[in-house]
C-alpha cells in the first residue's frame, strides 16, 4: 500500500499543471528482511530497516527527517490508507489558498474552516482527525521547533499528538484548518499482515494499538502533570469513554510488533500510576479493570445497553 500511494502521488505531482510544487518522497520500512521490489517510483527514496522498530518509531523518523531536508510543508502517511485520486491537488490548492495556516488537519465531518484548539486532548471538535497519523499536514517554518517531541514521546503511541501539543502550547496564536478527510483519503481501516488466523479488525486494534490505548492517558500525565485541573478533567473524561475497554486491551498481544517490543505491559502499569493522583478516579480505574466486558460482547442485551451508554456521551 506504501508504494502504490507513492505511485499515485507522484503521477499526479507529475501531471499537474502548476510547476511550482516540488515532492519528495521518503518510504521507511523496518521489521523485515526483504520486501519485494516496487520497481521505478518516481519522487521517491526507500529506507529499510531489518530489524523491528514499530511504526511508532517510523512515525519520528518522518519528523527527524524533515528536520534534515527542511521541505516547505510535511505529510506523514500511515501505509493503511486508500488516498483519493486527486490528493496532491487538493492539498495544494488548499495549502495555496491558506498560506498562513501552520496546520492543516482533516476531520470526517465535512467542514472546511478555520479552526482555534489550544490542547489535543478537550474541546475538540467532532470527527476530527487528529491523531490520525495520515490526517495533518504541517508547516515546517512554524511546527518545526515541536518535531523533536515525537522522539521523545513515541513510546506512547502519540509521538506526532506530542508535536501538535507542544507546538499548540509554545504558539497561542497558532493557526489551525479543518480539511474534509474525503479530499485526502478514503475511510481508514486497520490492516495487520500478521493476521493470518482471520482475526476481527476488534482483535488486530488491541493487539496492534494496546500501548497506544494506555499511551494517550499517559502523555496528557506527562505535559499536564503542573495543570491538575485539566489533568483530572481530560482522566476523568477519558475514563468515561473507555472503561468499559480496560480489561479487553490489558490483554496480551498474539501478533503484531508487541510480540518484540513487548511494550503494552509497562505502559499500562504507567498509567495505573497515572490514575493514581485523583482517589476517585483511582477507584473507579481499579474497579472498571476488573469487569470483563469482552466476556459479553456477544451477548445482545449487554450490546444493547453499550450502545445506549455510547450515545448518551
Amino acid at each position: 500500500m506504501a508504494f502504490a500511494n507513492a505511485q499515485k502521488i507522484s503521477d499526479q505531482a507529475l501531471s499537474l499543471a502548476s510547476k511550482s510544487l516540488e515532492l519528495q518522497i521518503l518510504i521507511s520500512i523496518n521489521g523485515v528482511e526483504t520486501y519485494r521490489d516496487p520497481g521505478e517510483l518516481p519522487l521517491t527514496n526507500i529506507s529499510h530497516v531489518q530489524a523491528v522498530l514499530g511504526a511508532d518509531a517510523n512515525i519520528a523518523k518522518g519528523f527527524v527527517s524533515a528536520l534534515e531536508i527542511r521541505p516547505d510543508y510535511l505529510w506523514i502517511l500511515s501505509a493503511n490508507e486508500n488516498l483519493v485520486e486527486d490528493v496532491i491537488s487538493n492539498i495544494d490548492e488548499t495549502i495555496n489558498n491558506n498560506p498562513d495556516i501552520d496546520l492543516f488537519i482533516a476531520n470526517a465531518a465535512g467542514r472546511s474552516r478555520t479552526l482555534k484548539i489550544d490542547n489535543i486532548f478537550l474541546d475538540l471538535p467532532p470527527h476530527l482527525a487528529l491523531g490520525l497519523i495520515s490526517g495533518v499536514v504541517y508547516k515546517f517554518e512554524s511546527t518545526s521547533d515541536s518535531f523533536p517531541q515525537a522522539t521523545l514521546f513515541s513510546w506512547t503511541g502519540w509521538g506526532h499528538l506530542a508535536v501538535i501539543q507542544n507546538f499548540l502550547s509554545v504558539n497561542s496564536d497558532s493557526r489551525c484548518y479543518e480539511v474534509p478527510d474525503s479530499l485526502m483519503y478514503e475511510t481508514p481501516y486497520t490492516f495487520s499482515p500478521d493476521a493470518v488466523k482471520g482475526e476481527s479488525e476488534r482483535e488486530i486494534v488491541k493487539n496492534l494499538y494496546g500501548h497506544s490505548f494506555f499511551g494517550l492517558p499517559v502523555l496528557a500525565f506527562c505535559v499536564w502533570k503542573n495543570n491538575p485541573s485539566a489533568l483530572r478533567r481530560f482522566q476523568a473524561e477519558w475514563l468515561k469513554s473507555n472503561w468499559y475497554k480496560l480489561s479487553f486491551f490489558s490483554r496480551s498481544a498474539t501478533l503484531g510488533d508487541e510480540l518484540k517490543l513487548q511494550r503494552s505491559g509497562w505502559i499500562r502499569e504507567i498509567n495505573q500510576q497515572a490514575f493514581r493522583t485523583f482517589m476517585y478516579l483511582r477507584i473507579m480505574y481499579y474497579l472498571s479493570s476488573k469487569v470483563p466486558t469482552e466476556r459479553f460482547q456477544s451477548n445482545g442485551i449487554a450490546t444493547k445497553l453499550l450502545g445506549f451508554y455510547k450515545r448518551g456521551l
